[in-house]
């Protein structure tokens, strides 16, 4: 679960990006969702970062592996 510290009533973009810093999957989420889930059967197994990128400019980052 990401958050923002200050909470939303804006849209949230996530994105996720592969080692070399390409965005690979888009994902807008419309304002007021409490909560999200984004799809990644399309991407290959490997590391990953997924960003929340808020209208406020910020951002808050994970990393994960797809295995």
């Amino acid at each position: 679960m990401i958050a923002h510290p200050g909470g939303t009533s804006a849209p949230v973009r996530l994105e996720v990006l592969d080692a070399r810093g390409q965005v690979v999957l888009n994902a807008p989420i419309p304002a007021g969702r409490g909560g999200s889930s984004v799809d990644i059967s399309t991407v290959q197994a490997g590391p990953y970062l997924l960003r929340a990128l808020y209208p406020d400019g910020g951002t808050v980052c994970v990393r994960f592996v797809k295995i």
